[in-house]
């Protein structure tokens, strides 16, 4: 244990390390320390050691090689960083603390936090569903209200990244959250769970209400697809 953390006492001579209390990509343990490479920023990798979690940022002018997850020099052959990347950086070097859209996502917006590492990349945040970036207001505002010209405008929870799985054990996203995804306006049978009880309800390309048919003691219903009404699973046979 003493060698593992001589390890982390090493890496804060020459780089900036802070503890990931809200990122965990780490195992729940580890025999040995193993480095992770930030999914959003080349400028950091995670450390893992032992059942710990720490960020690395290079220091000013280096990249995290993605094959070897070293800091490497910018800009040499062993600089692996994306341009999309490169060109977040050096925005908040140039405004270190603004908040503008995405330049592709309607419901993502890039902030640079001026208290952060010099040469840290603007960090991307995302509204809720079914929420959207304002660039006038500078806040998340409902949909109807945002205009997203060429960029591209989710309208479900899967299209969204935050609702998608981030471990191996989570359900599909399309059966804990419905699409309308090329459904007409109205009652439809909520996608991948026909024959079930479960229905929503689509305005405009949206899920406006998500439910379930009445399922008591004396009523067991699904939803008919053909009728887009509630029907008995087991019609009784009233015949004598």
């Amino acid at each position: 244990m003493n060698m593992i953390w001589n390890i982390v006492f090493v890496y804060l001579w020459t780089v900036f390390v802070i503890p990931a209390e809200f990122r965990k990509l780490c195992p729940a343990s580890v025999q040995t320390p193993i480095r992770i490479k930030d999914p959003d920023d080349c400028t950091k990798y995670h450390l893992c050691v032992d059942m710990r979690e720490f960020i690395v940022t290079c220091p000013e002018h280096y990249v995290v090689n993605e094959r070897s997850l070293k800091c490497v020099p910018e800009g040499s052959v062993f600089d692996t960083c994306p341009a999309e990347e490169k060109w977040r950086r050096d925005l908040c070097l140039r405004y270190p603390n603004i908040t503008l859209q995405h330049p592709y996502n309607c419901a993502k917006y890039l902030v640079c936090d001026p208290a952060a590492p010099k040469g840290s990349m603007a960090r991307i945040e995302e509204c809720d569903f079914p929420y959207l970036y304002s660039p006038v207001s500078g806040r998340c505002k409902h949909y109807s209200v945002v205009q997203c010209g060429q960029r591209f405008q989710p309208k479900s929870h899967c299209e969204y990244d935050k609702y998608l799985c981030k471990h191996a054990h989570c359900p599909p996203c399309f059966l804990r959250h419905p699409s309308c995804h090329g459904l007409p306006e109205g009652l439809n049978p909520w996608p991948g769970r026909e024959g079930t009880p479960f229905f929503l309800v689509c305005r405009e390309g949206r899920v406006r209400y998500s439910g379930q048919c009445p399922d008591t003691p004396t009523s067991h219903q699904v939803f008919d697809p053909y009728r887009n009404i509630c029907v008995e699973k087991h019609p009784k046979d009233n015949s004598d």
